[in-house]
């Protein structure tokens, strides 16, 4: 493969590589002092990973016709408006969420905390993939390229871990922070809970806003 579309593939993952509803997500789950907090947050990036690796890998099997008749369809006025409004919908609940601990980020041990980051990353997946244009263009590249399907599939693995490197290297940071700067996260983080309620408010402020950002476009 030439190196001017590795330039370009590389490109599009770093505008990939910011997804906010993941960085709430891992911000969230670092800063709330838990043992099990690398055990969840590995389920639901790995999650997002092989989701969007398993996309990507439909793709490059040729089922891009089907792709652009979805992405058609969501583009039009109609689903756009519908969407847009969501959005708004979403991002104005989020403000009326109940004082309480959300069951959305997982809060508890064992078999049914995995269970919910799991659900979580594939909420993530759901939320972001029908909108992730820079994904399905470097695909499109890496499927018309030269290259074989061993090298196809390890430039789309290691597309894949670029998109979740930003989380990786938060809570490495956040690992490797000094108390002080821990003890800040954590209380910009009961700030944050205090102002808008609960981790779900999070969840949903985020999802709406993401949701407004890429219809607005289209109406």
């Amino acid at each position: 493969m030439q190196t001017e579309l590795l330039l370009i593939i590389g490109g599009l993952a770093l505008l990939d590589m910011i997804s906010p509803v993941a960085l709430g997500v891992t911000f969230y789950w670092i800063t709330e002092k838990h043992s099990d907090t690398t055990q969840k947050l590995f389920i639901y990036l790995a999650t997002i990973a092989v989701l969007y690796f398993s996309f990507g890998l439909l793709l490059l099997l040729g089922l891009d016709f089907l792709l652009d008749n979805v992405v058609e369809f969501l583009q039009t006025r109609m689903v756009s408006w519908f969407v847009f409004i969501l959005g708004i919908i979403l991002f104005v609940i989020s403000f009326y969420v109940p004082k309480k601990r959300s069951t959305l980020v997982p809060i508890k041990r064992g078999p049914e905390h995995r269970g919910h980051a799991l659900s979580l990353g594939i909420f993530t997946f759901l939320l972001e993939a029908g909108t992730a244009l820079p994904y399905i263009a470097a695909t499109g590249i890496i499927a018309a390229a030269d290259s074989t399907l061993g090298q196809s599939l390890a430039l789309l693995g290691v597309y894949n871990l670029l998109m979740i490197l930003p989380c990786i290297l938060l809570y490495m940071l956040f690992q490797f922070a000094g108390e002080s700067l821990k003890t800040k996260a954590s209380t910009l983080l009961q700030k944050l809970q205090q102002s808008t309620g609960s981790a779900l408010s999070w969840i949903l402020c985020l999802a709406g806003l993401v949701l407004i950002y890429y219809t607005v476009d289209y109406l």
